[in-house]
């Protein structure tokens, strides 16, 4: 069995040997030589260490891409990509800014966790009167609805009437409409026209609560004037008062002009005069008053002394004196004074 030595790998020209297939031969074992010791082994490939710059911009691989340059390009796309290129799950917090529609495709799977619409929105309803209601999700609304034209209304509905309750216009019988517990005008009332209750007077029983009533300086809690007035009397004699809401005042009247005086005075208030004067006529004694106003003289006695005058003549019996007086009473004889106890009748 032929012995194999290591080839040799420093052969020269000198070296060669007759015939050439042993030259070939040498140059062989020389190649497959130098191929064992550059031979990439499986060990080599799994720990040899590529050099790669990260790529610009995000590029896909071609065809035919060198080691260094695709992994330039994977570096980009991880780098952009961030912790999002190892989650199999994206959370919100992976999300920052607005992702816009057009980058969005399919179906995505955000209602199920919606609690507020991003703009509120307004809901209304067409073809009736309602009051449009702003909605963003956070809670339910409801639309009110108050007129529904006759012309949408669809089906039949039984509405039961009697007498002329289906097309009334008026009551067949007037009604009289009042307020208990105030003053008002209690009004008729047939349904061709509206109306009115004018309340003229309402009891303080009645009211409750506070009622808030604008005041100006102390008239809130006045106890005194700031400023005493004085009040009197015009037309009669009185004295003027000073008042400051502190006190009751009285004004006391010392004279009332008989032009003021109207009907009849008793006679129980007429004062007794305490001598005879012109105008006067001393009561008690022989000359009476009577509670009409009438007076009465008896002339009995002595003590009465008559002077003859020319008005009274010489005749100076009881009857000529009376008959005088008589005349003075009627306006037909002129008296110029009158003392107690004596006529005189002198010019």
């Amino acid at each position: 069995m032929a012995i194999w030595n290591e080839p040799k790998s420093n052969y020269v020209a000198s070296d060669e040997v007759k015939p050439s297939i042993f030259n070939e031969l040498a140059e062989n074992e020389k190649y497959l030589k130098e191929t064992q010791d550059n031979k990439i082994t499986k060990n080599d490939v799994q720990n040899a260490t590529i050099a790669s710059t990260i790529y610009g911009s995000r590029t896909n691989l071609v065809a035919s891409e060198q080691l260094k340059v695709g992994f330039g390009k994977i570096r980009k796309w991880f780098g952009d990509l961030k912790a999002l290129a190892f989650k199999d799950t994206i959370t919100e917090s992976d999300i920052t800014g607005t992702i816009a529609g057009a980058k969005i495709s399919g179906s995505v799977a955000l209602a199920d966790n919606a609690t507020k619409l991003a703009t509120a929105r307004t809901i209304g309803l067409s073809g009736v009167t309602n009051t449009f209601q702003s909605f963003n999700g956070t809670a339910n609304i409801t639309i009110p609805i108050s007129a529904i034209p006759g012309t949408i209304l669809t089906g039949s509905t039984a509405i039961s009437t009697s007498g002329n309750a289906a097309t009334a216009t008026k009551l067949a019988t007037a009604r009289t409409i009042a307020l208990g517990g105030v003053t008002a005008t209690s009004v008729s009332f047939d349904g061709t026209g509206n109306i009115t209750i004018t309340i003229t007077g309402i009891p303080s029983s009645l009211l409750t609560g506070t009622a808030s009533i604008s005041t100006s300086g102390n008239a809130a809690t006045a106890t005194k004037l700031a400023t005493a007035r004085t009040i009197g009397v015009s037309g009669v004699t009185g004295t003027a008062q000073s008042f400051n809401g502190t006190a009751n005042i009285v004004i006391p009247i010392t004279a009332v002009p008989v032009s003021l005086l109207t009907g009849t005075i008793a006679a129980a208030r007429l004062p007794i005069a305490t001598s005879s004067t012109v105008g006067g006529v001393k009561g008690g004694g022989n000359v009476a008053i009577a509670s009409d106003g009438t007076m009465s003289a008896t002339l009995a006695g002595s003590g009465i002394t008559v002077t003859a005058r020319s008005g009274l003549g010489n005749n100076t019996n009881l009857d000529s004196v009376l008959n005088y007086i008589s005349n003075v009473f009627l306006g037909t004889q002129t008296v110029t004074k009158i003392k107690a106890g004596t006529f005189d009748t002198t010019a």
